[in-house]
Parts: structure tokens; sequence; C-alpha cells
């Protein structure tokens, strides 16, 4: 379930650095992280959380070492999504549209919304309006 992610972000041109962040002992990843890193040719670095602190929560913790370098972009990819991650895609869309971040999302039906976070976006610009 790492591996997918983290292969899709060889699409990104300019790949500069990839963070793995999670709260398993990094012993578990030290093979994969450096596989990864030759497979990639880009570093990779697992990040380990004191406890689980969500998606936004990890970036939080670890955001004077992500931002260290001053990136131009961050992709968050979440190991648990298994989807085409159209990562160069995407780029091309924040960029095309400027704006503060870009949000990949599936649209669900009415009665399963509630199982997941909910968007509610401009239907001509896209921008997002809401989030629940």
């Amino acid at each position: 379930m790492v591996h997918h992610p983290i292969f899709a972000c060889k699409a990104i041109p300019n790949l500069a650095q990839i963070y793995l962040v999670g709260f398993y002992e990094e012993r578990e990843f030290t093979l994969y992280v450096s596989s990864i890193s030759n497979e990639l040719r880009v570093p990779v670095r697992y990040l380990k959380e004191d406890r689980p602190h969500g998606s936004a929560g990890g970036l939080y913790k670890f955001r004077d070492l992500i931002m260290e370098d001053n990136p131009s972009h961050i992709f968050l990819l979440n190991c648990d999504v298994y989807c085409s991650f159209p990562l160069a895609d995407m780029l091309a869309a924040h960029r095309r549209y400027g704006g503060m971040g870009t949000i990949l999302v599936i649209k669900v039906s009415a009665e399963s919304a509630n199982q997941f976070g909910e968007l509610v976006a401009d239907p001509v610009t896209h921008e997002l309006l809401h989030y629940k």
C-alpha cells in the first residue's frame, strides 16, 4: 500500500524529495526507503511521529524539515488511497488555476457522502467553498 502512491511520484517533474510520515518503527521501513530511493533516484526519508497526528498533523509536526529547502510545491498522498494519482496533471492544473492548493477528489452518491469528507466547490471556477 505504501509503494503505490510513492511510485506514482515519479511522474512529478523535478521531484526533489519524498517524505514518508508515519508512527511505525523506523526499522520497518529502512530497506524499503533505501530501495525506493535508488529506484526513483530521489531521496526518500521516513519521518516517525511520536503518535498518529493525521495527514495535516504530520505536515505540521515536520513543517520545518519539509520547508527547509523552500519547496515550490508539496503533494500530500495518503497510503490508504488507491487511484491513478494523476500528479503531473494535478500540478499543471494547480499552476493554471494559481490557487493555494489543489485537491484530487471523486464524486460519490449523496447516500454515501457522509462516509467521507465533503467538499462544495463553485461549479464554474472549481474553487473550494466549503469542506466538512
